[in-house]
């Protein structure tokens, strides 16, 4: 059983949303970041690595995906055509967090032309977010012009500037959506990619990464459930739980077979159709 967060990993974890697609180090402050009240103390931040070992990043299980074999899928990512109708919070703040760990499942397969048009996407929810400085024109620009590595590494960048501009506790609720939903992005990127061979002894490793990524429920929802006073997160709650069963029985059990995957799949694709 995962033990009980305190308020200061909490905070952690709202933090670390941002960066649900990269795993590099944190980037140093600097002159791009937002002006922002209410800014929490360096003891807080310091709690990030530690909550990125509770929740995975789902860019770590999608290059995986490439290693073992699995084709590249974007049909089954969330498409960028919708983010112009997500005109609340709660949808800005999930399809950001969605759109982050499609980035990483994009970026894991080299597709440039892709991770162009998913970054965009996430140009425009960052300023509705008031973020918006870690996705500029000048920055959209350069990461349509990158090649290999180079893509995560510029990743990396934009997420670290946008992860400076939401240290403030109040702005949590929204740093908590974000991360609910590149958490259901990256379980939903999973169970359809691992779905698409039968379970075998070369895709195990896939299956144990899986349960890994279902594990951290307790911690998303912990993380909801601290500001379950905002309108928005007690609706992304609420929407978690008719579902919370199907997640809390894999979470508890590593040999997930097919079946458990056709009911995580029905969940996963349920509760995304609530707000991408």
């Amino acid at each position: 059983m995962n033990p009980k967060l305190n308020a200061s990993l909490l905070t952690g974890i709202a933090l670390s949303a941002i960066l649900i697609t990269s795993c590099g180090p944190k980037v140093e402050a600097a002159k791009d970041e937002q002006i922002t009240k209410d800014t929490l103390k360096d003891a807080v931040i310091a709690d990030v690595n530690l909550i990125r070992s509770n929740i995975p990043s789902p860019s770590a299980i999608s290059k995986n995906f490439n290693k073992a074999g699995y084709a590249y899928m974007k049909a089954l990512l969330n498409p960028t055509s919708k983010a112009s109708g997500y005109s609340t919070k709660a949808q800005s703040a999930f399809g950001m967090g969605a759109y982050g760990a499609d980035l990483g499942y994009i970026g894991s397969y080299n597709q440039n032309g892709d991770a162009a048009d998913y970054l965009a996407q996430v140009a425009k929810l960052a300023q509705q977010l008031k973020i918006e400085s870690a996705f500029d024109p000048a920055f959209i620009q350069k990461m349509g012009a990158a090649k290999g590595d180079s893509i995560n590494d510029m990743l990396n960048e934009a997420f670290g500037k946008a992860e400076r501009n939401l240290k403030s506790n109040d702005r949590m609720a929204v740093a908590a959506i974000v991360i609910t939903g590149g958490w259901i992005e990256g379980l939903h990127i999973a169970a359809e990619v691992i779905g698409t061979k039968p379970k075998d002894a070369k895709n195990q490793d896939l299956y144990h990464d899986l349960y890994v990524h279902i594990y951290s429920i307790t911690n998303v929802l912990d993380l909801l459930n601290q500001y379950e006073k905002d309108a928005d997160c007690k609706k992304v709650i609420d929407e978690m739980k008719p579902f919370l069963g199907v997640f809390n029985d894999y979470a508890n059990n590593p040999n997930i077979d097919e079946k458990g995957l056709g009911r995580l799949k029905d969940a996963v694709n349920t509760i995304r159709g609530k707000f991408l």
